[in-house]
C-alpha cells in the first residue's frame, strides 16, 4: 500500500492502521473498501495525472458530491471525531 501512495500522490507514510471496511453493493457487482489511517511521514501530496483535485477539511466534504460508499467512509470519519 505505501508503494501505491508514492506511485499515485508522492507521498511516504507511517503508521498504516486498519481504519473501517465498508461493502458496497452496486446494480450488479459488489465491493469491499479496506480503509487506513496513516501518518504523512514524507513529501507534499500531489495527484499524478489528474486535472482538477484539492484537500478539504472534513467540514467541507458536505460542498461535493460523492457516492454512497465514500459517504459510507465519510460517516466513519466524522463518528471518530466526535468521539
Amino acid at each position: 500500500m505505501s508503494r501505491e501512495l508514492w506511485e499515485e500522490l508522492r507521498i511516504v507514510v507511517v503508521d498504516l492502521e486498519h481504519f473501517v471496511t465498508v461493502d458496497h453493493a452496486y446494480s450488479h457487482f459488489r465491493v469491499t473498501l479496506h480503509v487506513f489511517h496513516c501518518v504523512l511521514n514524507d513529501g507534499k501530496p500531489q495527484a499524478i495525472n489528474v486535472e482538477e483535485w484539492r484537500w478539504v477539511s472534513l467540514k467541507q466534504l458536505d460542498q461535493y458530491a460523492f457516492p454512497t460508499a465514500d459517504r459510507k467512509i465519510i460517516a466513519a470519519l466524522r463518528e471518530q471525531c466526535v468521539s
